[in-house]
């Protein structure tokens, strides 16, 4: 079967930052936000992902969202996530807002739900319907045949109801605004929006471009800023995507004024390597400046043969990024061997000039070896570059499928400023396990890197993400990341089981057993300072892994209450071993096994470290001597002739009286 390139939906997204986050009316606290490992889901049958730096990744019912999502601040500040078919209706209140709020909806009990508890309002009344997950996305297609029937048919969640506030310039709200669209190069129109806010409220309002470019509103008193997206059709196929930032004044007469044309400019990208082309592309545009704690972004991000145009403005209020995603020609497979990732940027205004150039040498360059623990197959690779402090979104991120085995060479832009988020997960499935790392800002040069594989074993989720094991108030979050390979961590629940149990005093206090891999344990009342100990198991059984991973790390530690997520001091040793690929090792073959000790929360250094080895499955264990260095330790084994795998049994302990004790049986094949 042939496989999609880069394959990603498409994403249009104003966002409002910085607000305060959606409440409950009644004004109580939301319960648990749900396992990193639960997808939300939306009522079009699409699910968001939890990504382990924030924002999600869209999984869309059918593969791709035809118009792609807008996101905007809604009535209670957060921002939506909201399919562009039915961004108007959300506007006029036709449907609830919180439906494509995911933190309303993770922070509420959706995260991993099966059903939604539905209000629908029409001619014929009002009746409750409770949409199994599977079934929404054959709800929405009929919900939409409906609302283009019934004008006032209305969409809720069913419970208490707030009134949705219209975001759209109406009539009779001020003075009448219109505004003319123009595609660039004289391209035939297609669609278009301008964002406004009120630059003394905050108040933010869009005017949409009819069939022949122009669009007409009413909006208070004001000066405004504004960013629109202007989109044309290409001879030959694809989309010209132009994002352009607008300053607009409205008094008391009429006002006219003109989007686009002759003053926008193509982004063109060059990497001085024949053969290599813009396959994906985040294009952002954000405005900063102090008004009501908010600040408002357009964002595009979209896949294939399309083109993307701004205009170049010295406007301080106005931030300009491009995440150009590029790559050579795809083979018979859909598959391609160079990609570079790359990342450009400018604070307080639009580049003047927008043909980017750059060469290899100024890139950091990484042979990637894609390894596999079972049956070949394919994972989907994701990169994002973060920038500090601001102008991300990483709402979706292009995804490129890589054949397991293979080998790539792969670019990224290295600058103190870029901070690389990286991904994959298994392709072809609908709770797929993923792995992620955090290379941080990387240096121009080259180096080596290798995904997948083995040995397994456990890691830490590193606290620059939202999912590292943590105490918030009296609970105890995040991901145990227990069958990693050496480099990044990797999380899921497909085929998993386990459980997370915490004792005091020798004395089990809570435990959690429904979502394996991530914790979330509630401290009951009268243990809720002192030593604990963590225990965290999994049994992970993947028919593309090969590798039966059984998993166990028991952590001791103190803690006590506190008033945000806090990372628990823990810490993991993390094993590699000489001669191992693909998840495989020889038999008869001595090997040199490195230790390497992870740590979190306050840093304490190591005391002491122990290994163990078994080769029929944990029934018997030898001990073998370590040399220590530092935070690593050095081993020998010679897994004898016959053994079909290793087992491994590791303690270590610190001087700040923190221990943990790891066991993972299979955590390498022998040949």
């Amino acid at each position: 079967m042939r496989r999609t390139a880069v394959g990603v939906g498409v994403v249009m997204a104003l966002l409002a930052t910085g607000t305060t986050a959606a409440h409950d009316p009644d004004g109580q606290p939301p319960p648990d936000n749900g396992s990193p490992t639960d997808t939300i889901p939306l009522v079009t049958g699409d699910r968001l992902a939890p990504r382990p730096e924030g924002g999600y990744t869209v999984i869309a019912a059918d593969g791709a969202r035809p118009g792609g999502y807008l996101s905007y601040s809604g009535p209670d500040g957060a921002p939506l996530l909201v399919p562009a078919e039915a961004a108007e209706d959300v506007a006029v209140g036709r449907l609830d807002h919180r439906l494509f709020d995911p933190a309303w909806l993770a922070g509420h009990g959706y995260a991993g739900a099966t059903e939604l508890p539905l209000r629908i309002e029409d001619a014929s009344g009002t009746r409750r319907e409770d949409v199994p997950v599977d079934d929404a996305e054959e709800f929405w297609n009929d919900w939409t045949e409906t609302a283009d029937a019934s004008p006032d048919a209305r969409l809720l969640l069913d419970d208490a109801v707030a009134e949705v506030e219209p975001l759209s310039a109406t009539e009779d709200e001020g003075t009448e605004v219109t505004v003319h669209f123009a595609p660039p190069e004289g391209q035939p129109f297609d669609s278009a929006q301008i964002n406004l806010q009120h630059v003394e409220t905050g108040e933010t309002w869009y005017i949409r471009g009819g069939t022949e470019g122009v669009g007409t509103g009413a909006l208070p008193q004001g000066e405004y800023y504004g960013i629109a997206l202007i989109e044309s059709v290409l001879d030959g196929g694809g989309t010209g995507f132009a994002l352009v930032f607008q300053r607009l004044k409205v008094g008391a007469e009429p006002v006219t004024v003109d989007v686009g044309g002759d003053r926008l400019q193509q982004l063109t990208f060059d990497t001085g390597r024949r053969g290599v082309e813009l396959r994906a592309m985040e294009l952002r545009l954000q405005m900063n400046y102090a008004v009501s704690g908010s600040s408002m972004s357009f964002t595009v991000i979209q896949s294939g043969p399309h083109r993307y145009y701004t205009t170049p403005t010295d406007e301080k209020v106005v931030d300009f990024a491009a995440r150009p995603l590029l790559t050579d020609a795809f083979d018979a497979e859909g598959l391609t061997d160079v990609q570079y990732n790359l990342a450009f940027w400018q604070e307080s205004g639009i580049p003047e000039d927008l043909d980017f150039v750059t060469k290899d040498s100024q890139l950091a360059r990484r042979t990637v070896e894609y390894a596999h623990t079972g049956v070949p197959g394919l994972v989907l690779r994701e990169d994002y570059a973060r920038l500090t402090p601001t102008n991300n979104s990483a709402y979706v991120v292009p995804q490129v499928p890589v054949a397991l085995p293979s080998t790539r060479t792969e670019f990224f832009t290295a600058d103190p400023a870029v901070e690389w988020h990286r991904g994959a997960q298994v392709y072809g499935t609908s709770d797929p396990d993923r792995t992620s790392r955090y290379t941080g800002s990387l240096r121009p040069g080259r180096g080596t890197e290798t995904w997948g594989g083995g040995p397994l074993g456990p890691a830490l989720v590193p606290t620059v993400y939202q999912y590292a094991l943590s105490r918030n108030e009296d609970r105890i979050l995040g991901v145990a990341p227990l069958c990693s390979s050496p480099e990044g961590f990797e999380y899921g629940h497909a085929t998993a089981v386990g459980e997370a149990v915490l004792y005091q005093d020798g004395q089990e206090i809570a435990r959690d057993t429904w979502r394996p891999e991530a914790v979330s344990i509630a401290i009951p009342e009268g243990h809720r300072e002192g030593g604990y100990t963590l225990s965290v198991s999994v049994h992970k059984q993947q028919p593309w892994a090969g590798l039966e991973c059984r998993s166990q790390a028991e952590w001791t530690f103190e803690s006590a209450t506190t008033s945000d997520y806090v990372p628990l001091d823990l810490s993991v040793v993390r094993l590699d071993a000489t001669g191992v690929r693909n998840g495989e090792a020889r038999a008869g073959v001595p090997q040199l096994v490195t230790l390497n000790v992870e740590r979190q929360g306050d840093q304490a250094r190591t005391r002491s470290l122990g290994f163990e080895v078994s080769y029929d499955d944990g029934a018997t264990w030898q001990r073998v001597p370590v040399v220590r260095l530092g935070e690593t330790g050095l081993a020998a084994i010679w897994p004898p002739r016959g053994a079909d795998n290793v087992s491994t049994r590791i303690t270590a302990t610190d001087d700040a009286g923190n221990s943990v004790t790891q066991t993972v049986v299979d955590s390498y094949r022998l040949r």
